[in-house]
């Protein structure tokens, strides 16, 4: 996530045995951001799928409704077909 005054907040989801008690991957961010009172002005979700390729995760219903709790007028990344983003290392 990227906050208003330019700082980035990063987060990722532990795997549990039981699906329905995972939380969101931008969860640890969106607290993050919220804890200091700071404004989101735009997020994406990106998955590492080996140490040269990643993948933009379009969001979902409920992480667009999470990120509504941060105000209106942020961005959310959506991946374009020719895109190739790539992870660091």
């Amino acid at each position: 996530m990227l906050l208003a005054e330019g700082t980035i907040l990063t987060s990722a989801a532990p795997t549990g045995f039981n699906p329905s008690a995972e939380v969101r991957h931008e969860t640890g961010a969106s607290c993050g951001a919220l804890k200091q009172h700071k404004t989101v002005l735009a997020s994406v979700c990106l998955r590492c799928e080996t140490h040269s390729r990643s993948v933009v995760l379009s969001p979902c219903g409920v992480c667009l409704e999470g990120l509504a709790g941060h105000g209106s007028g942020g961005l959310v990344v959506f991946p374009q077909p020719t895109s190739r983003p790539r992870c660091p290392g």
